[in-house]
């Protein structure tokens, strides 16, 4: 029997919706895909092994915006098991540019994927004896016209969108929450209960002061629905209090968000790597805003409306936000298992150590989600001595310090080899001027030749001068090994400490840390790269706790919460249980003898199930 060549199928549209009609947009969907693929795969001899999917997913984009195929390619380095990548178009498999293309095909080369398969374009080879200069053209080719086609289509919905907000109409897109779309490019007042609730939410911020925090929650604890149907958030509250559309203002091109081509201060359409530094894509800015005032039924006073953006402005001039020193190693990789929401670090005001919260009921309101946190003390070693268990590529997390401290000797030799050069250089041109001096006869001539030898003899003096002071380059000064010092210093301050299970290669034995015969090895790591090696593994820790009431010694009850369960899961692999709570004691305070500050509880701290 013939050998069916392993291979990946990958699938991807652009759009996630269906057009009015019903009918899928443009694009061939998902399902579509995937019968082409099939049925290509089995004419061809390819077994597809596995599939990805990125719906809604634009082909322009990279790493996490487009994860399946982010996961395609680690998988490819990781497992090895693929030959070939098997897609209905090459416009599926990216529309990103040529250079970009390139290295993932360079990637999935030396991962062993040789061949990439298209319907519509045939097959293209990446290495072995297909790799030939035309093989290489017409890759080069098919990728080209895909980006271009993208460049093209951007340009021409950039002019489009432009022309119509030139005379105060509107793109599409979803209306504000409370309005409509009038059908001829504006928006007028929509359903009466949500213009009631756009009412409701100015007038409570702006003239009963209340925060936006108890505005969502009020919301949410009435089922009030959201602009899409789900829960209010503060992020929504105040997007919703910051739009010009309330009072009858047409706005368009506050934010600079084009991935080809932005309107520009002069209202022209240029490529987007022109964009100006102080006008990144999602900050609002108004340069080159076309704006139309009290061009729709106002729904909001203005009065009101000036009062809402001044309180806005008066939150952002209390100051700025703390410094979060050495960062949270665990951010966005901690989820809170209640509600599958990321947790975030903070460091409460009055409170010693740093903790770990659920970001649900800041963003929606109290009472969404429970108030469950744990100390970074607490869950970060069992988190880095399960990372250092399953990692072998440690030199990823290697740190060193900046070139300018640990090669500060070799720049003093390449700066006096260069004063050096120079010197050799000007002494060879004087040479040659005073030959020229000695075959002149034109006094003039002599004169001038004459004043320029003055004037390099004086550079020459000057620059024996300056290679005379420089120092000797010998290792180190005085001055650049305490640099280095302070720079170890502060790095051993701020970073953590990861046990390795394994031989430490020797790229990173600088780290490396012994504590000791009975204990394991450990690693010294930044905080930082901790967290992006997390993020880049797809990482995820889910905490799970254990709501009882407790009775305080004055006789008052109040929940407490305590860890119940803990799972860490590094990208695809299996989840690992890493903490399981003891059989719950005695809920009273009085009764367990302990002051419960603690919301992990009495004797909570993670260890292995």
């Amino acid at each position: 029997m013939e050998r069916k060549v392993p291979a990946a199928g990958y699938l991807r549209k652009s759009t996630s919706g269906v057009a009015s009609n019903g009918r899928e947009r443009q694009e061939k969907s998902i399902s579509q895909q995937r019968t082409e693929i099939e049925s290509l795969a089995q004419e061809n001899g390819y077994k597809i092994v596995r599939w990805y999917a990125d719906p809604g997913k634009s082909g322009w984009k990279r790493g996490a915006a487009r994860p399946e195929f982010s996961q395609m390619l680690a998988d490819a380095a990781s497992k090895k098991d693929i030959e070939a990548i098997v897609v209905d178009n090459m416009d599926r498999f990216s529309r990103a540019s040529v250079a970009e293309v390139q290295g993932d095909a360079l990637a999935l080369k030396q991962a062993g994927v040789l061949v990439i398969v298209s319907a519509a374009q045939g097959t293209f080879h990446l290495g072995g004896a297909g790799n030939d200069i035309g093989e290489i053209i017409k890759f080069v080719v098919s990728v080209w016209s895909a980006n271009d086609f993208c460049r093209q289509l951007s340009r021409r919905v950039s002019l489009s969108r432009r022309n119509r907000a030139m005379e105060g109409k509107r793109s599409g897109g979803i209306a504000p929450y409370g309005m409509e779309n009038d059908g001829c490019g504006g928006i007028r007042p929509g359903n009466a209960s949500d213009v009631a609730i756009v009412r409701r939410i100015f007038d409570e911020f702006g003239n009963r002061f209340r925060s936006m925090n108890a505005i969502a929650s009020d919301l949410n604890r009435e089922k009030t629905p959201g602009r899409r149907g789900g829960k209010w958030h503060v992020a929504s509250i105040k997007e919703l209090l910051s739009r010009r559309a309330y009072v009858g203002d047409f706005q368009y091109n506050r934010r600079k968000s084009g991935q080809f081509f932005i309107l520009d201060s002069k209202g022209d359409i240029v490529d987007a790597s022109n964009r100006p530094s102080d006008s990144p894509p999602w900050k609002e800015t108004d340069n080159g805003t076309i704006s139309h005032l009290n061009h729709y039924e106002a729904l909001v006073d203005r009065e009101l409306f000036e009062r809402v953006q001044s309180r806005f402005a008066s939150f952002m001039m209390k100051g700025s936000r703390r410094p979060r020193d050495g960062g949270y190693p665990l951010s966005g990789v901690l989820i809170c298992d209640h509600c599958g929401k990321p947790m975030y670090g903070c460091q409460p005001t009055g409170r010693p150590h740093r903790v770990y919260r659920c970001s649900t009921p800041a963003k929606t309101g109290v009472g969404t989600c429970g108030t469950y946190e744990i100390r970074e003390e607490r869950i970060l070693p069992t988190v880095l001595k399960l990372l250092g268990e399953e990692i072998r590529e440690l030199e990823r997390f290697y740190v060193q310090p900046p070139d300018e401290l640990v090669f500060a000797s070799d720049r003093r030799k390449a700066s006096k080899a260069a004063a050096e050069q120079t010197r050799v250089q000007l002494l060879a041109r004087i040479g040659r001027a005073e030959e020229s001096l000695l075959d002149c006869s034109d006094r003039r001539t002599r004169q001038s030749l004459d004043g320029r030898i003055t004037t390099m003899r004086d550079e020459l003096e000057a620059l024996e001068a300056s290679v005379a002071s420089l120092p000797q380059p010998s290792a180190f000064n005085r001055a650049e090994f305490e640099a280095l010092s302070a720079w170890w210093s502060d790095f051993i301050k701020r970073a953590l400490r990861m046990p390795v299970s394994h031989c430490l290669p020797e790229v990173v034995a600088t780290f490396q840390v012994e504590p000791g015969d009975e204990l394991p090895p450990e690693l010294l790591v930044e905080p930082r790269v901790v967290n992006e090696v997390l993020h880049s593994l797809g990482a995820e820790v889910r905490l799970r706790w254990h709501t009882e009431t407790v009775t305080m010694r004055n006789g008052k009850t109040r929940n407490r919460h305590r860890l119940h369960r803990g799972r860490m899961r590094l990208g695809r692999k299996k989840s690992v249980t890493f903490y399981r709570a003891r059989p719950a004691g005695p809920s009273s305070c009085s009764a367990c003898g302990h002051r419960c500050g603690s919301r992990m509880g009495k004797g909570s701290a993670p260890r292995r199930a």
